[in-house]
């Protein structure tokens, strides 16, 4: 029966990641085609509740091991997504700070740093070794019904993230 579930719930987070993959490239084509200078742009697809606030820790519903966190500094967002591999012995993060969108329904970023850990076995003498992937990311996170989603331009990286907040309390602000 537990393996029901979990097939259920993978199920329905994939569907929901296409559905909004779908609204993502649609939103950007409407966009692209209302580039007409008239003020009657596309229906914003992606709109954050009122009293939303983005700052907080997210972890991946699907896998529950990647992990999204946010933090406000100013004006800007500094934003960290940690993906371990299953067995632990590398860990990706994607570091970047973000900025409001000009519509304010989404964060966008651009410097974006994409850094690999390896991780040595724990009788080891070897040290951790960081390798910088890439330092010129691009991207944003959004939210859609009670979800974070974190488009990574650079490499997809998050097309398979499904992010919810990891404190249970926060859910209130995105139902």
């Amino acid at each position: 029966m537990k393996k029901q579930v979990i097939i259920i719930v993978c199920v329905v987070a994939a569907v929901a990641l296409l559905i909004v993959g779908y609204l993502i490239f649609q939103n950007r084509k409407n966009q692209q085609s209302n580039n007409t200078g008239t003020g009657n742009e596309a229906d914003v697809v992606f709109q954050v509740p009122e009293g939303f606030e983005w700052e907080g820790s997210y972890i991946d519903s699907v896998s529950g091991y990647a992990v999204l966190t946010i933090e406000r500094s100013k004006d800007r967002y500094l934003c960290s997504v940690a993906v371990p591999t299953s067995d632990i012995s590398y860990v990706n993060t994607y570091t970047f700070e973000a900025v409001k969108s000009k519509d304010g329904n989404s964060l966008e970023y651009t410097g974006g740093v994409h850094t690999e850990y390896l991780i040595p076995e724990a009788d080891s003498e070897k040290e951790v070794t960081a390798t910088e992937i890439y330092n010129d990311g691009t991207g944003q996170i959004n939210y859609y019904n009670g979800y974070i989603f974190w488009i990574d331009d650079k490499e997809s990286a998050g097309k398979e993230f499904l992010f919810t907040p990891q404190d249970l309390n926060d859910l209130g602000a995105a139902s």
